[in-house]
């Protein structure tokens, strides 16, 4: 399908990525699981206390927004619209639910392939919803405000962007989650994905780069990057 685009992308796909649901044990030896994002309540619920975790002096350009409300608010049209992975704890940990933490919004944790554990499956279904607390969140919205964009995923460029609690940084969480997100994206029919990001931000950088995504433009503070995805 030929349908102009408002950015360059890649000439080759990138790929083949891995597809939730999957368990992984990240780099301090925490076992997670990594899930699609149904729309249902408790999961926004979980999502929300997630985002309210998040400390407001490190949000990164009010992003998330602080409060129960504006986190809700902020939050309906990412899960109603967009395509969503999150990542959460197998057992809760007190260090899960405890203190105060920083977000990553667009810096997941770089990896390699020794921290990956992606071959088995994750229960996803066996928790109870009410009780998940989710731990990283990677989510990509469509370029429309049309309702149905997955009906024809094809047709529009989705932007990317991805949070990780600041103590599940460092250990390969955000490489899973994104990774994860681009094997589910495939698999629905999007092709084109772009993202912005700190220009000062080498590790965010060199991992988009490893996952195949190529710079496409600059702003004073950002680079645009983006990726080509070819849907099964």
């Amino acid at each position: 399908m030929n349908v102009e685009r408002s950015r360059r992308y890649p000439d080759e796909p990138a790929g083949p990525f891995p597809t939730p649901p999957a368990t992984h044990t990240d780099a301090e030896g925490r076992d997670l699981a990594i899930e699609r994002v149904a729309t249902d309540g408790a999961v926004h619920d979980s999502l929300t206390r997630m985002y309210d975790r998040f400390n407001p002096a490190d949000r990164a350009q009010g992003i998330p927004p602080t409060g129960e409300a504006q986190i809700r608010d902020w939050l309906d049209p990412l899960i109603d619209t967009g395509v969503n992975v999150a990542v959460r704890p197998l057992e809760p940990t007190a260090s899960a639910t405890a203190g105060q933490t920083t977000p990553d919004a667009s810096t997941p944790d770089a990896a390699t392939d020794a921290d990956r554990n992606d071959d088995a499956d994750a229960d996803a279904t066996s928790a109870d919803t009410g009780s998940i607390e989710y731990v990283g969140h990677a989510v990509l919205v469509p370029d429309t405000d049309e309702s149905g964009a997955l009906d024809d995923p094809g047709r529009y460029e989705w932007e990317l962007a991805i949070f990780v609690l600041q103590e599940y940084q460092g250990a390969g969480v955000g490489t899973a989650l994104l990774e994860h997100l681009l094997g589910e994206a495939t698999a629905v029919g999007i092709e084109h994905v772009w993202l912005t990001v700190e220009r000062w931000n080498s590790p965010a950088i060199s991992l988009y780069e490893s996952t195949g995504f190529e710079s496409v433009g600059t702003e004073r503070f950002d680079i645009e990057m983006s990726i080509q995805l070819d849907p099964a």
